[in-house]
């Protein structure tokens, strides 16, 4: 899959939107965005998108948009 975008959001937080190719989308922290080295257009592995899943990112597996805690 390939990151189309990645958005500033309303969040308090700093959370961005990294938005996928395939209708998935995460919110991210900008130190996980930087520690992924992720940028548009750059092809994102589906283990790596698990990764981000796992390290604390809300995301929609099933396609819907992801939702901050």
């Amino acid at each position: 899959m390939r990151i189309e975008s990645i958005e500033q959001t309303r969040s308090p937080s700093g959370k961005l939107r990294l938005r996928l190719d395939n209708g998935k989308s995460l919110l991210l922290l900008p130190t996980v965005i930087a520690q992924y080295g992720l940028c548009s257009g750059m092809e994102l592995q589906e283990e790596t998108f698990e990764k981000l899943c796992a390290d604390g990112a809300k995301a929609s597996c099933a396609g819907k948009i992801a939702v901050a805690v």
